[in-house]
């Protein structure tokens, strides 16, 4: 029987519960049909996919008209929550809180936010807004979602770290900054190592999204996942490099795990377990791979690499 409860709040209960569950990606209603078939719990719709599909490009410029439209197709057809990406909000904190209250009338449950100036960017060309900008525009998303629905799920992504120069601890004061002065329901570090990533779920309070970009060579298994603490194991194009990596010499996806295989029904129970408490207190080894890749493809945008 199917569940009964509102979309947004399964997507709420899947970020707070303490084992971590795959957040598949892509970017059509076909994408999410096979996440749904192959026993994922949500699906999430990549900009970049998007904005590849429409426009043949992952830096296209899709308009909150072409995500909203693309993601109504995409809700109409799986019975399993659709977490959609925002972008940096398509304008400033008043568009933000339009897009907000028109992604909840859409049937999306939840979304992120990004930290970097319009148009985003990718790899050493990210630029970002001021702290209290992205605050500002934090409080706007919040303020829609307490008047439609609270248990649409927030998450403000931090981009900085793909800005040339930064720091870990300008990436640590961001994200300290924007759940202690918004209580957004979750955060994106978006950190490259292995390392910061432990360290940002350890210090960032509440449910920690990692994503693994800006040429990041990390690839954690979920059950790496799982002993540092993240909410969630994300993979932007998993269901995109489906149909891209089909080829001789073909790797597995990432934590060496084959698709069927990260569905809930094929997870063991393990207690979503912080830093040090796994045995020895050693923070596990890591798989290494191309740079930003898995398989010749790139994991953030779904693109091809080689």
């Amino acid at each position: 029987m199917p569940d009964q409860k509102r979309m947004t709040t399964r997507l709420k209960e899947l970020f707070e519960r303490d084992e971590i569950f795959v957040l598949a990606g892509g970017m059509n209603a076909m994408g999410a049909k096979m996440a749904e078939a192959l026993g994922f719990e949500a699906f999430y719709m990549s900009g970049g996919n998007t904005s590849a599909q429409l426009m043949g490009s992952t830096e296209g410029g899709t308009s909150m008209r072409d995500m909203v439209d693309n993601a109504r197709r995409i809700v109409n057809v799986i019975d399993i929550p659709a977490f959609v990406d925002m972008d940096t909000g398509y304008g400033d904190a008043v568009q933000v809180y339009d897009t907000v209250k028109e992604y909840i009338r859409a049937g999306i449950a939840g979304t992120h936010l990004e930290d970097q100036v319009y148009p985003p960017k990718s790899g050493p060309r990210r630029r970002c807004v001021s702290i209290e900008e992205m605050v500002g525009k934090l409080r706007a998303a919040m303020d829609a979602k307490m008047e439609l629905d609270p248990d649409f799920v927030i998450v403000a992504r931090c981009d900085y770290a793909g800005v040339p120069g930064a720091t870990f601890e300008e990436v640590m004061e961001r994200c300290l900054a924007y759940k202690s002065e918004t209580n957004v329901d979750v955060v994106c570090p978006a950190v490259a190592s292995w390392e910061h990533n432990v360290e940002a779920i350890r210090r960032i309070p509440g449910p920690v999204l990692p994503l693994f970009t800006h040429g990041s060579q990390t690839h954690p298994t979920l059950q790496e996942l799982q002993d540092a603490g993240a909410a969630a194991a994300w993979y932007p194009a998993l269901t995109t490099m489906a149909g891209l990596t089909r080829h001789p010499g073909h790797r597995r996806l990432p934590g060496r795990r084959r698709p069927e295989q990260m569905g809930r029904r094929h997870q063991r129970q393990h207690p979503r377990r912080r830093p040090g408490q796994g045995a020895g207190g050693q923070v596990p080894a890591v798989t290494q791979a191309e740079p930003g890749t898995q398989g010749g493809v790139n994991l953030d945008t779904g693109a091809k690499t080689g």
